[in-house]
């Protein structure tokens, strides 16, 4: 049995966008993944919306393969990671998350870059400089001496990025667009922040309404769902599948 966790996707929410609650529930789901990987010391290295979790346990989660720096969305990876580190923890996940979170907010990618220096440089743009002073030992990244990059004197700022979304809502995102990794809150601290137990409370995720392009009885359902995605889902390549629902959203059995 494979569980499969949907973060969204954007592209999507830009035709039938989600309410509030439906947002609390993406953020906390988003949330709750993120701690329990951090629980089982394994870092997710590709948590980004429109992609899937796949849980799958065979007992064998004693050895890891050596860490690499090229791991995730560009977009979404963090700034160690982008900086060539190869020693991270769950916190690249929680930059993800942040990630996520803002573009859920504002209906596009915060970082949108098209090569790894690109992406910094859009970084640098809403949340200034990488310095000793945001980052104490960031100088000892791998790649830190072998790029320059200008002084961004006045950078965008995250407030500007969210410009039509409330404080609660900013504070959240940059409790995890920290550049220094131990800065950045942990997955626990955020499913205890305000911002996920006030009102509107999250709707529990077998309520969320899946967004369609498509116009159909059945767009909530997980069979349409799993249609949807024919045209970039490699799915069919497993032969049959049985989509159910289940307390945490739906499963996908492989025949």
């Amino acid at each position: 049995m494979v569980q499969a966790a949907r973060l969204g996707e954007s592209d999507e929410l830009r035709f039938r966008p989600f309410d509030d609650t439906d947002k609390d529930s993406n953020i906390q789901d988003g949330d709750t993944s993120c701690l329990a990987t951090g629980t089982m010391s394994y870092v997710e290295e590709d948590l980004l919306p429109g992609t899937y979790s796949y849980d799958v346990d065979d007992g064998e989660h004693d050895c890891f393969p050596p860490l690499t720096s090229c791991v995730g969305t560009r977009w979404y990876r963090a700034p160690e990671l982008l900086y060539g580190s190869t020693r991270y923890g769950p916190e690249i996940d929680l930059w993800s998350l942040g990630c996520i979170f803002a573009e859920v907010l504002r209906l596009e990618p915060l970082f949108p870059g098209n090569a790894d220096i690109d992406q910094i440089g859009r970084i640098f743009s809403v949340l200034g400089n990488l310095s000793e002073e945001v980052w104490p030992g960031c100088a000892d990244l791998p790649d830190y001496k072998l790029m320059s990059f200008g002084k961004v004197d006045k950078p965008i700022g995250l407030e500007a990025c969210l410009s039509n979304r409330s404080t609660d809502e900013i504070l959240l995102v940059k409790k995890l667009l920290c550049y220094d990794p131990a800065s950045r809150a942990t997955a626990m601290e955020l499913l205890h922040d305000k911002y996920l137990n006030e009102d509107p409370l999250p709707v529990p995720s077998s309520e969320l309404r899946i967004p369609s392009k498509h116009s159909s009885e059945n767009d909530d359902s997980p069979d349409e769902f799993h249609r949807d995605l024919n045209s970039d889902s490699d799915f069919d390549d497993f032969g049959p599948t049985k989509v159910s629902t289940t307390d945490h959203g739906f499963s996908i059995q492989f025949s």
